[in-house]
Parts: structure tokens; C-alpha cells; sequence
């Protein structure tokens, strides 16, 4: 049977959950050559985003309490109310969405 991991909310820009980070957007820039990971096209994942009020970022720790993985999650509701500004602001549903998923 599988340890079980015990997950704590932690600051995004704090170990254990930075090193966490930047290893996965080593391992995708090695393994997605020309990935841009801070590009415009790019859903944003910073501290801002995974932090209060709006998100949160999650560190899993194994029963010897090493940290052994990471992730966030943004409030939908925070992100939709973005995406109304922004249409409000002159920009269309359809470009929004179209950005959102990397197409033209």
C-alpha cells in the first residue's frame, strides 16, 4: 500500500514550492523546445495568480516530510470576472478564448 502525501498551502515564491517550480519549467522547456513559458500566449501561474485572494498553491510531502510535488489552482469566478473586464474593454469572447488556447 502507498504512503499517503500530506498537502500544505505554501507561498509560490518560498521553497519548498519555488524549487518545485523551477523544476518543472526546466523539465518543460527540455522537453517543449521553444515553448516561450513566460509569453503572452501562455496562461499566467505566478504568485499573483496562486495566491490569495484568488489561488492557491499546494506542496504534497511524503511521510519523511520531503516535498515531493506541487500544484495550483486559480478561483474560476476571479478569472471569468478578468475575462468580462477585458471584453468590456473592447476585446470579443471569441478573441479571448482563441487567445486563451494559443489559436489566431
Amino acid at each position: 500500500m502507498a504512503s499517503p502525501l500530506t498537502f500544505r498551502a505554501m507561498p509560490l515564491d518560498q521553497d519548498p514550492a519555488r524549487s518545485l517550480v523551477e523544476a518543472m519549467r526546466a523539465e518543460i522547456a527540455e522537453i517543449y523546445a521553444g515553448v516561450v513559458l513566460d509569453g503572452p500566449e501562455m496562461p499566467k501561474a505566478g504568485p499573483r495568480e496562486l495566491g490569495p485572494p484568488g489561488g492557491v498553491f499546494l506542496v504534497g510531502f511524503d511521510p519523511d516530510g520531503v516535498a515531493v510535488c506541487g500544484g495550483g489552482v486559480k478561483d474560476r469566478r476571479r478569472h471569468v470576472r478578468d475575462q468580462a473586464h477585458v471584453r468590456d474593454s473592447g476585446g470579443s469572447a471569441k478573441g479571448l478564448r482563441t487567445r486563451a488556447v494559443g489559436g489566431a
